[in-house]
């Protein structure tokens, strides 16, 4: 950072160029983290949503679970299986900077 300092780069070059770039693991990390902890939140779309049509797939899967007697594991599993399936999307959308990031460390000059 002081290099680009020293050789007259602006702020926002600084950022755009030296930082942002190193920051990218770690950003992508803490996106997947954000993205499941609020994909699995199931106590505050039960107390805010009223109707059972803008319900989120936790509370869906939670309301597949049925009678205390009678359970349908068959549709319980399949709601999880597609519960899961956009946690692994936006996983392996972002695993491409998290591994970039290993990478960046790794490399010797």
């Amino acid at each position: 950072m002081n290099s680009a300092r020293i050789d007259g780069a602006g702020e926002f070059y600084t950022f755009n160029r030296i930082i942002l770039p190193i920051m990218k693991p770690a950003m992508a990390t803490q996106a997947i983290f954000t993205f499941v902890t609020n994909w699995n939140n199931l106590f505050i779309p039960m107390i805010i949503l009223t109707r059972r049509e803008k319900y989120t797939m936790p509370i869906m899967v939670s309301l597949l679970r049925g009678d205390i007697y009678k359970t349908e594991y068959g549709s319980v599993y399949l709601g999880l299986a597609l519960t899961v399936l956009p946690l692994f999307v936006v996983y392996f959308l972002l695993s491409k900077y998290i591994i970039a990031g290993v990478a960046l460390g790794a490399l010797k000059e």
